[in-house]
């Protein structure tokens, strides 16, 4: 009989993430998603990110990049210890 495998749990936000909409994608009326792929080490730290789907508009792309960097996250867990992992993240621009 083999022993139960460890259950693995995927990396996550610690807050909500919010971006800076920059001005000039506001007045030019420029919305999108862009989705940003993330490498985070087994604390939770973002090691790395790249853009894995532009918007379109640099200046949203940057505003992403910036916000996915500066995040928080729970590491992800393969059973009780943190490892490293590599996530998507997708950000939407939506003028209201």
């Amino acid at each position: 009989m083999s022993a139960p495998a460890a259950s693995s749990i995927p990396p996550s936000l610690r807050t909500e993430l919010r971006p800076g909409y920059p001005w000039t994608a506001r007045l030019a009326g420029h919305e999108g998603l862009v989705v940003v792929e993330v490498d985070i080490d087994a604390a939770g730290v973002v090691i790395s990110a790249r853009i894995a789907a532009t918007s379109g508009y640099g200046e949203l792309d940057q505003a992403a990049l910036e916000a996915v960097r500066a995040a928080r996250f729970e590491p992800a867990y393969h059973g009780a210890r943190g490892v490293p992992s590599r996530v998507s993240i997708p950000v939407r621009f939506r003028l209201r």
